[in-house]
């Protein structure tokens, strides 16, 4: 498989692996310094400036993989991935109707959320959490675009081409 590649290719590789490597776990380092406790680490502190945030929402909203992954599903598909990108920006914009109340209150997580609004429930506390984890996997554009056909072909000539 590497048959082609020399040796010197394959030093300069692992050199340039070693030396992002190092550069991470310098930032890392010197960040976990200045962290202080997990409200710190999970949102920074609410020091983070805000040009931070958008663009970690927008790399969040439209990563590499989407961007790949929806050129393949819009050209089996048709215009389905038009979908991702509408629910985003309504999940954007509601999420930016509500931020100040999450601010007020200072909500980390969506447990917190349901503590504020229903009290000390163990019951909803385990399912709020489960919801938050279960919800970005299971809602995933890929899965929920194989089971609907969005082109306006049938899936018989879809294959026949």
């Amino acid at each position: 498989m590497f048959e082609n590649v020399s040796g010197g290719a394959v030093r300069l590789i692992l050199l340039s692996v070693v030396v992002v490597m190092a550069i991470g776990i310098g930032i890392t380092a010197y960040f976990t310094k200045r962290t202080k406790t997990s409200q710190d680490w999970a949102i920074g502190g609410r020091k983070v400036p805000m040009i931070v945030l958008v663009f970690t929402m927008f790399a969040t909203q439209v990563g590499g993989g989407v961007l790949v992954g929806h050129v393949g599903i819009g050209y089996q598909f048709g215009l389905a991935p038009i979908a991702y990108g509408i629910c985003g920006v309504v999940g954007l914009l509601l999420m930016m109707l509500i931020a100040g109340w999450l601010r007020d209150n200072n909500f980390v997580t969506i447990p917190d959320i349901f503590r504020k609004l229903y009290g000390e429930n163990t019951f909803l506390s385990i399912v709020s959490s489960i919801m938050a984890w279960w919800s970005p996997s299971a809602g995933s554009p890929p899965s929920a675009f194989l089971l609907i056909n969005f082109s306006p072909r049938s899936p018989a000539s879809t294959a026949q081409s």
